[in-house]
C-alpha cells in the first residue's frame, strides 16, 4: 500500500524550520529527502523526492487553476519543475504498474519534502505503511 498525506504541521519559529528544512543531504544524491525550497526557492514551484524503490513513475499535480504538470523521478529520485502554480496543490503518484495514489487534501505549497522527508510529518512520497 501507498500512503501519501497532506502537510497538516503548525508553522515553525524561522530559526527551527531553517535547521530542519535546511539539512545537509548528501550533496553528492541532489540532496535527497531534504526540503528542496531551502536552496532552490527561486528556482523550483514544486520539488520533492520520492522513495529509491524503484516503482514510482511519476508525481502529477494539478493547482488551483487547472494546470497539470507530470514529472518523473531523476536518477537521483527528485523531482522538480518551473512552471508557475497556484495553490493549494492536488498530487498524485504514479506507479510503474499503472496504480496511482492521490494525496487525501491540498498541499498547502510545492515543497513537498518540507512534510514528505524521513522523520518529516507525512512519510517519504511513496513509502509503504499500514
Amino acid at each position: 500500500m501507498v500512503l501519501l498525506c497532506s502537510c497538516g504541521v503548525a508553522p515553525r519559529a524561522p530559526d527551527e524550520a531553517a535547521s530542519v528544512r535546511c539539512a545537509a543531504g548528501v550533496k553528492t544524491q541532489e540532496r535527497w529527502g531534504t526540503a528542496c525550497a531551502c536552496c532552490h526557492d527561486t528556482e523550483f514551484t514544486i520539488a520533492g523526492s520520492v522513495i529509491r524503490s524503484g516503482d514510482v513513475a511519476a508525481m502529477v499535480v494539478r493547482d488551483a487553476a487547472g494546470t497539470e504538470l507530470r514529472m518523473s523521478p531523476n536518477a537521483y529520485f527528485n523531482f522538480f519543475r518551473h512552471a508557475k502554480l497556484t495553490p493549494p496543490l492536488r498530487a498524485a503518484l504514479v506507479l510503474l504498474d499503472g496504480g496511482q495514489r492521490e494525496m487525501k487534501a491540498p498541499a498547502p505549497s510545492g515543497d513537498c519534502n518540507s512534510c514528505h522527508a524521513p522523520g518529516g510529518s507525512a512519510g517519504v512520497i511513496g513509502s509503504l505503511a499500514e
